[in-house]
């Protein structure tokens, strides 16, 4: 007999990874926010954490509104991906 096709995993409506979603939902934190603080950390799960307990820092909070709407994912700001002021040699 024929077993059932396997499950496709879930879309990711948001464009960030649905594990790391899930991860910081299960530590308590809502699903929206967490949503926002890891598409202002670019993805990077400790960073959203630090967002999420501390706040989104005010220079990144003007560039994911600017993202808003857009309709792409959110771009790092000018200089080097951590955030500093200089770009990766």
């Amino acid at each position: 007999a024929a077993s059932p096709p396997a499950a496709a995993p879930a879309p990711q409506r948001s464009g960030l990874d649905e594990a790391a979603v899930q991860q910081l939902c299960d530590m308590g934190f809502p699903r929206p926010e967490v949503e926002r603080c890891l598409a202002a950390a670019f993805g990077n799960a400790d960073r959203a954490v630090e967002y999420l307990t501390g706040g989104i820092p005010q220079g990144l909070r003007a560039t994911q509104a600017q993202t808003v709407g857009g309709g792409g994912a959110p771009q790092p700001p000018a200089g080097g991906a951590d955030g500093s002021p200089f770009p990766a040699l």
